[in-house]
C-alpha cells in the first residue's frame, strides 16, 4: 500500500539511531554511506533510503542490517544494541519486556546466555536452539571438562616444528 508508514519497533529505532550515530562519527553524508555500502558490501541502499532509515520511515531488512554493519565497520549486534552507559541500564528491544539490563540483552544477542536467568536445563535447551552445531560441539567439550585435554593434544600433535 503506497504511502503507508512502516511499523517501527524499539529495535528498528535503535538500528536507525546507531546507523546515524556511526555515520556521523565517520563524517559521512547519506551519499557517501550509500557509495560505501556498494563498495564494501555489494549492497545498495540509495541516499534517500538511508535518510528514510535514519528518520524511521523505512524498515531495515536483515540484509540491510548486515551490509550496513560491514560498511560501518562494526558487528550487526552493534547496530541492534541500544546505547547505554552501564551494563545495568534498562534498555528496550522489540518483543522484549522493557527494562531488561543492557548486559543481559548483549549476552542474549551473542547467544552467550538466556535473556532472563533460568534453570540450568533451560540454558541447555537455549544453547541447543541458539547455537550453530559447530559451536555446540565446542561448548560440549568445555562442559565435559575434556576441552583442556583436547587443546593440549592438538598442540602436541601440531608441535613446534622441531620434529
Amino acid at each position: 500500500m503506497a504511502g503507508k508508514e512502516p511499523d517501527i519497533g524499539a529495535t528498528s529505532r535503535t538500528v536507525a539511531a546507531n546507523v546515524k550515530r556511526l555515520r556521523e562519527a565517520m563524517n559521512m553524508n547519506f551519499t557517501q554511506l550509500s557509495e560505501r555500502l556498494i563498495a564494501t558490501a555489494g549492497w545498495s541502499i540509495n541516499a534517500v533510503g538511508i535518510r528514510r532509515l535514519e528518520a524511521e520511515e523505512r524498515r531495515v531488512t536483515p540484509d540491510d542490517l548486515v551490509a550496513l554493519a560491514v560498511a560501518l565497520g562494526v558487528s550487526p549486534i552493534t547496530l541492534l544494541m541500544p546505547v547505554s552507559h552501564s551494563g545495568d541500564d534498562a534498555v528496550e528491544a522489540t518483543g522484549v519486556k522493557s527494562g531488561v539490563a543492557a548486559h543481559q540483552l548483549w549476552r542474549w544477542y551473542q547467544a552467550a546466555g538466556q535473556l532472563h536467568d533460568g534453570e540450568y536445563d533451560e540454558f541447555l535447551t537455549f544453547v541447543a536452539r541458539a547455537l550453530p552445531p559447530w559451536r555446540q560441539r565446542q561448548v560440549e567439550l568445555v562442559e565435559s571438562g575434556i576441552e583442556p585435554h583436547v587443546t593440549r593434544f592438538v598442540r602436541e600433535r601440531v608441535g613446534d616444528g622441531d620434529d
